[in-house]
């Protein structure tokens, strides 16, 4: 399905997947069928000229660079128990 929409930078025609500017001086309504197929095809032979692709192009400067692998700690040992001292100053261990 073709559909002719106003974006933020003027008039473009969409087919779902691929977006194709009109160009400047081009009325939207005295568009044909063809023109919008001829727009569409020359913006898709663009992307693929280009290496873009649209469904994976997302943001604004530049592609996020992979997260770096975190490093997997060794598990620590166990620490040793304090030894308390009773009621009658004798040292006693917990365990």
């Amino acid at each position: 399905m073709l559909v002719i929409k106003s974006g933020r930078y003027g008039p473009y025609v969409t087919d779902g997947t691929i977006n194709a500017s009109l160009p400047k001086g081009i009325d939207p309504e005295s568009l044909t069928i063809p023109d919008t197929v001829n727009l569409l095809e020359a913006r898709a032979a663009k992307i693929l000229a280009d290496g873009d692709n649209p469904q994976k192009k997302r943001g604004g400067r530049g592609a996020r660079k992979p997260a770096a692998p975190k490093a997997v700690k060794a598990p620590k040992a166990p620490k040793a128990k304090k030894a308390k001292k009773g009621a009658a100053g004798e040292t006693t261990t917990t365990e």
